[in-house]
């Protein structure tokens, strides 16, 4: 077993290698082609994110049906949820890094030890992540009730995991006749009318690059996204008072 993870990681590491060691200069000062890049990607890798995350939190608050245990329990209510809340972050986190650690890891040999800082990125854009999706789904229970919550949710989620990827890859294919999103990111059309270099919403990307103020306010979000948590009991509260029995079962 473990012989076979380490054979994994080193395809992936090798393809990673073969992917990015001819493409750039990781190592040079970002530029404005660069920055749109990282943020296309992190983009990309946002709505896989929200996904996932919606997905969980579907599973996780109305999959069990135990709301009403749940409030009656000696326990507060807002530890129950958080612990939830927090074992679904760390799985789409998880999972993610999963994906990006080998390109993390070449890229930090390849230009630098600053590429290392991806990793605290990839864990604030999962916390982000569900905690949107946390508001998301509240937002369809109140909107279309709990009953339809679940389909609404799944439905939800596998437009937002696909939009992204594939806007970019239809632009791709009617801009330059190729399905590459990474050809779009790159091309001289969407670098000329990119905001410039010192323009806030390369902040994200910034961070990935080791820069120290765009790390700190990427964290700083991370703080803000744990605010859902703080509302859920109250949500569930009053909505277990209006919620079907049946509400909560697959």
């Amino acid at each position: 077993m473990a012989l076979g993870l380490i054979a994994i990681a080193l395809l992936l590491h090798g393809f990673a290698y073969l992917l990015l060691y001819r493409n750039a200069d990781w190592s040079r000062p970002p530029d404005k082609r660069m920055l749109v890049l990282l943020t296309g990607i992190l983009a990309l890798y946002g709505s896989l994110m929200l996904s996932q995350a919606m997905e969980g939190v579907t599973r996780a608050f109305y999959g069990r049906g135990d709301l009403d245990l749940i409030l009656s329990s000696p326990v507060a209510a807002w530890r129950l949820f958080a612990v939830r809340i927090g074992a679904i972050a760390v799985t789409v986190a998880a999972m993610s890094l999963a994906l990006a650690a080998p390109f993390i890891n070449v890229l930090s040999w390849l230009g630098g030890l600053r590429w290392l800082a991806a990793y605290g990125v990839a864990v604030a854009l999962a916390m982000v992540a569900v905690a949107l999706a946390v508001l998301l789904t509240v937002g369809l229970f109140r909107t279309i009730g709990p009953k339809r919550t679940r389909l609404g949710a799944q439905i939800a989620a596998a437009v937002i995991g696909a939009s992204f990827a594939i806007g970019v890859q239809f632009g791709a294919i009617l801009s330059f006749g190729t399905p590459s999103r990474v050809v779009f990111l790159q091309s001289e059309v969407l670098t000329r009318y990119a905001p410039d270099t010192a323009s806030i919403l390369w902040w994200p990307a910034r961070a990935i690059l080791g820069d120290l103020l765009a790390l700190t306010a990427v964290f700083s979000v991370r703080q803000l996204a744990r605010c859902p948590v703080c509302a859920i009991p109250t949500w569930a509260a009053s909505s277990t008072t209006r919620m079907p029995a049946s509400a909560g079962s697959p």
